[in-house]
């Protein structure tokens, strides 16, 4: 069944490193991280919408606002969500703010997501519902 599909964009500007990895991202850098949040349904709202946009904002940003000029290893240091030590890469990124969207939007949010540089991107949720 055809599904109409709409996204909201934000970013936030965070360092990490992955201390897992053979390689330059092993070391502290940084980005100015780009982020999709998608919602979907196959029905338009009496309004003729899938969502509000207004609505899809008032849930990103906020997830946004906690990792923004921050060093992700630190965020999210004593947790599990992403991994022990923290290896917060775009993949466990995009699915953390996922899940954290989709507690808030649970029928709507679809996708998230997550470009850590221009041409470089990661996308987790879409038909799995992941």
């Amino acid at each position: 069944m055809p599904k109409f599909t709409v996204y909201v964009e934000g970013h936030f500007d965070a360092a990490h490193f992955l201390p897992r990895y053979k390689g330059k991202c092993h070391n502290l850098h940084g980005h100015r991280w780009v982020v999709r949040l998608y919602a979907s349904a196959s029905r338009l709202n009496p309004n003729g919408m899938v969502v509000d946009f207004g609505r899809l904002k008032e849930v990103l940003n906020p997830i946004l606002d906690k990792l923004d000029h921050k060093c992700l290893n630190d965020v999210f240091s004593g947790t599990k969500t992403l991994g022990n030590p923290p290896n917060p890469t775009a993949e466990r990124l995009a699915q953390y703010i996922y899940r954290q969207a989709k507690k808030q939007l649970p029928t709507y949010v679809y996708a998230v997501e997550v470009f850590e540089s221009p041409g470089c991107c990661v996308r987790y949720g879409g038909e799995s519902d992941a």
